[in-house]
């Protein structure tokens, strides 16, 4: 999934501080990762500024893109 303010995203943020085309998530055999489209404004995964590198995300994780805050629920939330 691409996440992004673009009309075509599919995650769609209404962010002025978020690319057109952010970042992209994806999914495979239960496990979430995470990756830096080249955005102007780095993709931070818990504080940390991924850049281009594939991250895991973990139940508990922020995702912040731009002025944008993702959270990934913990184990029964």
């Amino acid at each position: 999934m691409i996440v992004g303010r673009g009309k075509g995203c599919d995650i769609h943020l209404d962010d002025a501080a978020a690319s057109r085309r952010h970042c992209v998530i994806t999914t495979s055999e239960g496990t979430i990762r995470i990756a830096d489209l080249g955005s102007k404004n780095g993709t931070y995964v818990n504080n940390r500024r991924i850049g281009k590198e594939v991250v895991r995300l973990q139940r508990g994780d922020v995702v912040t893109i731009g002025k944008s805050v993702l959270l990934l629920p913990r184990e029964g939330s």
